[in-house]
């Protein structure tokens, strides 16, 4: 029975464990992505106001009958719009659709979204790898091209503070 309870006691001290070393390296992660956004927002504003970074559009010509002219015509960029400071962090992972920073809290993560995939971010990280705390991410079915006063984000309360866990006080 001493040797039941003594493995019980093993299992658990591990598991907590992997939960606290799992916890830290989230943490150091998130850590770095926010300081690489703050770093990268301070160099472009001591640049001249740049526009958004999208695909340049396509200019198209019908085909005309012979005789009539056909003006032509601007095909929108497909490409989103990603402002210079979060292009390098985009390029990491073109899933990222926005940022959430909420001053006063821990809350300063980038938003990913996965349109055909629901739950994709639920319980994986920025770089694909599974991960307990997953990332904040947008709903599915959100078009976060479209202008909205709504957009559903999800995300975890977690027990160590991080995530959205700051926002019940």
């Amino acid at each position: 029975l001493l040797g039941f309870f003594i493995l019980i006691f093993l299992v658990s001290l591990t598991l907590i464990a992997r939960y606290a070393v799992e916890s830290y390296r989230n943490g150091q992660s998130n850590d770095e992505w926010a300081d690489l956004k703050e770093s990268l927002q301070a160099a472009v504003t001591t640049k001249p106001t740049e526009k958004p970074t999208t695909a340049p559009p396509v200019t198209t010509v019908p085909d005309a009958t012979e005789g009539t002219t056909v003006p032509p015509t601007t095909v929108p960029p497909t490409e989103p719009q990603i402002l210079p400071e979060y292009l390098p962090i985009y390029q990491k992972n073109t899933d990222m659709v926005g940022w959430i920073e909420v001053p006063g809290t821990k809350v300063n993560y980038p938003v990913m979204q996965t349109p055909n995939n629901k739950d994709y971010y639920l319980k994986r990280d920025f770089n694909h790898n599974w991960s307990d705390w997953g990332c904040i991410y947008a709903r599915e079915s959100c078009d976060i091209n479209k202008p909205s006063d709504n957009i559903v984000l999800y995300g975890h309360h977690m027990a160590d503070g991080s995530m959205f866990a700051q926002l019940e006080t």
